[in-house]
């Protein structure tokens, strides 16, 4: 694009063409292209397409001239990385406009874009599934591109998702892990407090030492579709030693270098899958301090629709010693489901303390206040949650109820 620096390693088979202002470092030299016979081996194109080269490596004296020379073209206001690599970088970087092309579910979940092309998606409260985003950029001089990425949609129902946080301080807990490394000196991964993505406890690697590897593995039963969302982070040598990730013995995903936590969600296929992390070093040098780390791992069933509408007009009445809800019926429904929380913006669980009457659910009232709402279900899946209502909490003195 006009007017976008980047700096790059020249490659001699590609022809360059630039319409004015080429510098050999900077010293005022012009010419109109590169003549045969003539071939910079850097090239650092900036401000209104002005050229500055090296004829020799791109960490010499002379590359570094022409950077310079480019970074005070821009008034020092430049930014370049450094040390400077064999890789493309892009130091200034001009107006780009985003807007969105198309969304593939509307109903699932809505997109917006607001001030500072910042993408805004908001979740759908009756469906669940998966849309398709595309956005497009458009530069000052009407150059587009376009850019998709998938969202999905879920109700995180206790019912269907379970979680390893390794808050119980071991391997064995909640779920039941296979600790395995590549042999002496190396060690298993082990259950730390060091900077936990949450709570107290995280998983952490052990020592391993160069060609080494050390990993955790376990085995999940989805019955439906689903997702899995964790968290992890490393401190190693960037692009050399490796945290990776498997599902099935194939590669998802990797993380190197020094991060913090990143959130992670791979799509997974109703069965029983083998899910795997192994950390693995090269043949030397280390970096940071050499270790990953992982937190919070989600199983994610997203049952399939079952077109059911949600329960509406839901209402809350108690007496001296019970609670009752009541509902309208929900057409195709077979069954209902009660959550509660005593917390409105918590994590609400199936309620199994009361009894159906059709539309109408009665549960002992209690001390404290609760909050509810209700889901239809069907052989095909439940409906999404209908409003939330409360109870007051209540005392009984004498034979009165206190509110």
């Amino acid at each position: 694009m006009n007017g976008a620096g980047y700096r790059t390693t020249f490659n001699p088979d590609v022809t360059y063409y630039v319409s004015t202002n080429v510098s050999p470092t900077g010293l005022g030299s012009q010419y109109s292209t590169f003549g045969d016979g003539y071939v910079p081996y850097t090239v650092i194109v900036g401000r209104d397409r002005k050229v500055y080269f090296s004829m020799s490596g791109y960490d010499d004296v002379e590359a570094r001239a022409a950077i310079d020379r480019a970074i005070a073209d821009y008034n020092g206001l430049v930014y370049v990385a450094n040390p400077i690599s064999d890789k493309l970088y892009q130091y200034e970087i001009e107006p780009v406009s985003v807007s969105i092309v198309s969304n593939s579910n509307p109903a699932v979940v809505t997109a917006t874009m607001s001030k500072a092309n910042t993408l805004n998606l908001t979740a759908s409260s009756s469906s669940t599934g998966t849309a398709t985003i595309i956005l497009e950029g458009t530069d000052i001089d009407n150059n587009k591109a376009q850019t998709e990425f998938t969202v999905t949609v879920y109700d995180p129902d206790p019912q269907y998702s379970s979680i390893e946080d390794f808050e119980d301080g071991n391997f064995t807990g909640n779920f039941v892990w296979t600790l395995t490394n590549s042999g002496n000196p190396n060690r298993n991964w082990t259950v730390a407090t060091t900077s936990p993505f949450e709570g107290t406890y995280c998983a952490q690697t052990g020592s391993v030492s160069d060609s080494g590897w050390d990993a955790i593995e376990l085995s999940v039963t989805y019955a439906y579709d689903g997702i899995i969302v964790f968290n992890q982070k490393t401190s190693s040598e960037l692009d050399w030693d490796w945290l990776i990730f498997t599902i099935d013995g194939v590669e998802q995903g990797r993380l190197s270098g020094l991060t913090g936590w990143e959130n992670e969600f791979y799509s997974v296929s109703a069965g029983t899958h083998a899910f795997k992390w192994t950390y693995i070093k090269d043949d030397n040098t280390d970096g940071g301090t050499d270790q990953a780390w992982l937190d919070y791992v989600q199983f994610i069933e997203i049952p399939p629709q079952a077109n059911l509408a949600a329960p509406t007009n839901v209402v809350a009445s108690s007496s001296v010693s019970n609670i009752s809800l009541t509902w309208d019926v929900v057409s195709g429904a077979t069954s209902y489901n009660i959550y509660s929380s005593t917390d409105p913006y918590g994590t609400f669980t199936v309620d199994n303390s009361g009894t159906f009457n059709g539309t109408e659910w009665t549960s002992a009232l209690t001390e404290t206040k609760k909050f509810y709402y209700v889901t239809a279900a069907n052989s095909k899946g439940k409906s999404s949650q209908s409003n939330i209502v409360e109870t007051p909490s209540a005392k009984k003195i004498k034979g009165v109820l206190l509110k």
